[in-house]
């Protein structure tokens, strides 16, 4: 498999409510440096994402319009587009190569559009 298809199923797989309550596959997802700014405003580490995504209401969430740039050999930034309850969101998140198989870094998430 190529790596930016890898990296697109990778960030389907977190979305998926299976993989949000298993926190044993969460933690070989995301990097022990991990650090996300959410659409709240809010910065999250990865014991915060460990801690409270098991316990997430089951949320459905479509991707779309993926994007990615090659930023080293080890390094990826993917770009994409969410839509949930209502909410289209512009995310990016930034994965490294490591060990041997890829984690996320970093991700940011925007609120575009609030339907309600």
């Amino acid at each position: 498999m190529e790596q930016y298809e890898l990296l697109q199923e990778l960030e389907l797989e977190l979305v998926q409510p299976t993989t949000r309550r298993n926190v044993t596959r969460l933690s070989e997802l995301i990097d022990d440096g991990f650090e996300e700014f959410g659409s709240s405003g809010k910065c999250y580490r990865k014991q915060d994402v460990l801690d409270s995504l098991p316990k997430e209401n089951k949320v459905h969430y479509e991707l779309s319009n993926f994007e990615f740039k090659t930023l080293s050999k080890d390094c990826v930034l993917v770009k994409y587009k969410s839509t949930s309850n209502y909410t289209v969101t512009l995310r990016s998140s930034i994965w490294i190569h490591n060990s041997g198989s890829w984690q996320m870094l970093h991700h940011q998430a925007t609120v575009v559009l609030n339907v309600f």
